[in-house]
């Protein structure tokens, strides 16, 4: 690297439970580490860390969660904020990356860097896009007006995953610039993509089966309810397939998704395996034909950049930024809709070896695109042009 500086990335936890996020935070953080980045990594106590990037631990700093409310800085985590104070920070060459929004800890971050004149780059996760704000409403629409209007407003650039997140900041009126710049996915090694893997491992004893498979959050907004259906619509009668759904679950979810299970008799027809990780979760992908993600919205989809590079093609909705998919001949991008889905499942199993094959290999093409090599690089000309030591990157509206 041609400067020296220091780079401060936060998130509420880093929990495989959690979701995108964290999964990306952690990838990051890995790639940007081999690149000679001097960072450190901040997040409550809560946090359960991949084994597979146990290598982080050294740089890891968690606090516990400790509310202090102030008329002057509204809520902010007093732990967090001692914890920051009491970091050995270089100043000013040192920028701030904080993922997500709404949160005390968000707000105690901004605050942090507000105070100590740093650069601050906010990246909400898809936490800003219609859907999401509707949720708890009244909840988000107090926090925006106390704080996360202003910081957001305050932040020297916003990180958007993908050109609909930049169009959200935008109809939000969001003055600060906007860098957008895509999750990644970790390529497969060589012993991932050879080594003789079963389903057999995860409890499945048929393993003759063809797969849809979905990965992700078990939640309302993945539209999992409609998939099921669809499967119903489609493969009830075909011997030969079935859906496995593999995640962590929102409370109660996976239940209200068996009880529709059983109420339709798709118990070998759709398969709940809970939370899938490291080993067990490339198993999954290499024993699957096809990755459904049906969402009503998403931001990125990191596991949509995992399925291609194992050559699944992917069924997935206009409703999340992979318009590309189809674009590029490896899926379908349709409406969020248990009869368009269904006639996708319907096309993905009547294709011929040929027409498979090739969409495969788009998959995997289309893949490389979405490199944490390339992706961490991105970051590192951000930080700079954020530090002015570099010259405005293209990827900046």
């Amino acid at each position: 690297m041609d400067k020296n500086f220091k780079l401060i990335l936060s998130i509420n936890d880093l929990y495989s439970a959690s979701g995108g996020p964290s999964k990306a935070l952690l990838s990051l953080s890995s790639h940007l580490i081999s690149k000679g980045v001097d960072l450190r990594l901040i997040a409550k106590k809560l946090s359960k860390i991949d084994p597979s990037y146990q290598n982080l631990s050294p740089l890891i700093f968690q606090y516990q969660s400790e509310l202090k409310i102030s008329f002057k800085n509204f809520i902010i985590e007093n732990q967090l904020a001692d914890l920051l104070e009491n970091m050995d920070i270089k100043y000013p060459q040192t920028v701030v990356h904080d993922h997500g929004i709404w949160l005390p800890s968000n707000n105690t971050i901004c605050t942090f860097a507000r105070k100590r004149r740093l650069k601050l780059l906010i990246s909400p996760h898809g936490t800003l896009d219609k859907w999401s704000f509707s949720q708890k409403k009244f909840k988000k629409n107090l926090v925006w007006n106390l704080y996360e209007k202003n910081n957001l407003n305050n932040a020297d650039v916003l990180h958007a995953c993908s050109e609909k997140e930049a169009e959200n900041f935008l109809r939000k009126k969001i003055k600060a610039p906007i860098a957008v710049i895509p999750n990644g996915s970790l390529e497969p090694t060589k012993r991932e993509l050879t080594c003789k893997l079963s389903l057999n491992s995860l409890g499945i004893k048929n393993t003759s089966l063809k797969n849809f498979l979905f990965v992700g959050r078990l939640h309302p907004v993945k539209g999992l309810e409609n998939l099921i259906f669809a499967v119903k619509n489609t493969l009830l009668n075909k011997k030969d397939w079935r859906l496995i759904i593999a995640g962590y679950s929102e409370i109660n979810y996976m239940n209200k998704l068996k009880k529709i299970i059983v109420e339709n008799s798709l118990e070998e027809k759709v398969l709940i395996l809970g939370p899938v990780v490291g080993d067990e979760l490339i198993n999954l992908y290499r024993n699957s034909k096809f990755f459904v993600l049906p969402s009503f919205s998403e931001n990125f989809g990191i596991v949509v950049s995992e399925a291609l590079t194992f050559g699944l093609p992917v069924i997935t909705t206009k409703d999340t930024p992979w318009s590309i998919i189809e674009e590029k001949n490896c899926g379908w991008v349709i409406e969020p809709k248990i009869n368009e889905i269904s006639i996708a499942i319907t096309k993905a199993i009547n294709l011929s070896d040929e027409e498979y094959n090739q969409k495969s290999l788009n998959a995997k093409n289309l893949s490389k695109e979405y490199s944490w090599k390339k992706i961490s690089t991105s970051f590192i000309n951000l930080y700079l042009w954020m530090l002015g030591h570099q010259n405005k990157p293209k990827f900046i509206i």
